[in-house]
């Protein structure tokens, strides 16, 4: 695969939905590792010893969370490094991108729900990060989409437009 000229949009596309999320992963990925795996031994330890299966749900979503956003920031920055025409072109690396894009859009939703909840696991953060993944969740709707409606061809022939 090459990369693909970028445009102007590309470069907004970077600078505004990918840099902001991935300054965002470089904390939350082994910070979001480590409280999960606090939160899940604290409760598997709950669980076992007075068989109280209430926390466990939260651990797992810390842990996962994180490395989902992660490998759908990537592949962001794939769909938008190589372009989607080079994507579409191989059948397993769409379908894996697709899958993993969806994914991070439905980890940037359950986020968003949880910070809404009054008081129920949420975390008071500032507004960059909300822009931060806002901001990543356009851009990955944008190319989600292209990827599952189809590439627009290129036009070839005479163009009959005056």
């Amino acid at each position: 695969m090459e990369l693909r000229k970028l445009r102007w949009m590309h470069w907004v596309e970077i600078l505004v939905g990918v840099v902001p999320s991935a300054v965002l992963m470089c904390f939350a990925l082994p910070a979001g590792i480590l409280v999960g795996l606090i939160t899940l031994a604290a409760n598997v330890y709950n669980a076992v010893r007075y068989s109280v299966f209430t926390g466990i749900a939260a651990g797992v979503f810390l842990i996962v969370g994180p490395i989902v956003g992660s490998a759908a920031l990537v592949a962001l920055a794939m769909v938008i490094l190589f372009g989607p025409e080079q994507i579409a072109e191989r059948p397993r690396c769409r379908r894996t991108v697709v899958v993993t894009i969806a994914l991070g859009i439905t980890g940037v939703c359950v986020w968003l729900t949880l910070q809404a909840l009054p008081g129920a696991f949420s975390l008071k953060v500032g507004n960059w990060v909300h822009y931060a993944m806002g901001a990543s969740f356009i851009v990955s709707l944008r190319y989600l989409y292209t990827l599952l409606v189809g590439v627009p061809r290129k036009r070839t022939g005479p163009d009959f437009r005056r």
